[in-house]
């Protein structure tokens, strides 16, 4: 491996429901927050693909001298 370690920890949300939801309101916030994530991991995706570009263009093909 390359000995890095990339970690996004801030992809979390909570949800409290208290039952005065109905089925279709639930499916709907279940709806809507599936693409929030959804878009989140994308835009994630994008800013690791552009620091892996950046990282790649000042690396030495090789690690010896």
């Amino acid at each position: 491996g390359s000995g890095v370690v990339v970690e996004f920890g801030e992809l979390a949300f909570h949800l409290r429901a208290y039952g005065d939801l109905s089925e279709e309101e639930l499916d709907s916030l279940c709806q809507f927050l599936h693409q929030r994530v959804v878009a989140r991991e994308k835009t994630a995706l994008k800013q690791l693909r552009a620091c892996f570009r950046a990282f790649k263009s000042v690396a030495f093909p090789n690690c010896e001298p």
